[in-house]
Formats: C-alpha cells, sequence, structure tokens
C-alpha cells in the first residue's frame, strides 16, 4: 500500500512542477523522454523486423531543431509516425515500441 501512495504522491508531484515549467523547459523534457525511449523501439524494430526506427530519428531531430516555421513538416512527419508505430494486436511484446512511437507523436504535436 506504501507503493501506491509514494507514486501517487510521485505523478501528483511530477503534474504539477512539470506545468508550472515554461514551455521550453517541457519541450525539453519531452525530447529527453523520446530520446530515452528511442532504443526501446529500435530493439523491437530489430527483433520483430517491424518499423522504421529513422522515421522515430528523424522526427526528434526535427523536435529539437523546431522554429515555428517547421509546422507543415512536422503536419506531415504525422501520419508516418503513426504508420511506423506497431499495434499490441499485432505484437505482444510492442509496449514500450509504443510508448517511444506515442511520446514522439505526442511531443510533435506540443510543439504544434
Amino acid at each position: 500500500m506504501e507503493q501506491v501512495i509514494k507514486y501517487e504522491e510521485f505523478v501528483r508531484k511530477f503534474k504539477t512542477q512539470s506545468a508550472a515549467a515554461s514551455s521550453n523547459k517541457q519541450i525539453s523534457m519531452a525530447i529527453a523522454v523520446c530520446k530515452r525511449l528511442y532504443f526501446d523501439f529500435q530493439e523491437f524494430s530489430a527483433e520483430s523486423n517491424f518499423g522504421d526506427p529513422d522515421v522515430l530519428l528523424h522526427a526528434i531531430e526535427i523536435a529539437e531543431n523546431f522554429k515555428s516555421q517547421d509546422s507543415q513538416r512536422i503536419k506531415q512527419l504525422l501520419p508516418l509516425i503513426e504508420k511506423n508505430c506497431p499495434h499490441s494486436d499485432d505484437f505482444g511484446n510492442a509496449n514500450y515500441a509504443i510508448n517511444a512511437s506515442g511520446a514522439v507523436y505526442e511531443t510533435l504535436e506540443f510543439l504544434i
């Protein structure tokens, strides 16, 4: 029970602190998460022969170098990321790859 309380407290504090952060800090944090999760997607892709890790890597690079004029470019990437994301119905071991794809997708949405 104590672990549940600690987790709930962590989630509450994390939400409060991240919401209070500047948008630049939020973007930096999102990109850092994408980078850490990328390797999970890369490993899944190699094991399952599904998806192209370069699509996520390219999207992360664009997020790192984002300028407002890149919005159209990002909008074109979103369907590619979605298509590249595995589905849990098709792969039993896709959870981490789905998380990686979702993090990149949501980071790009945030930038737009």
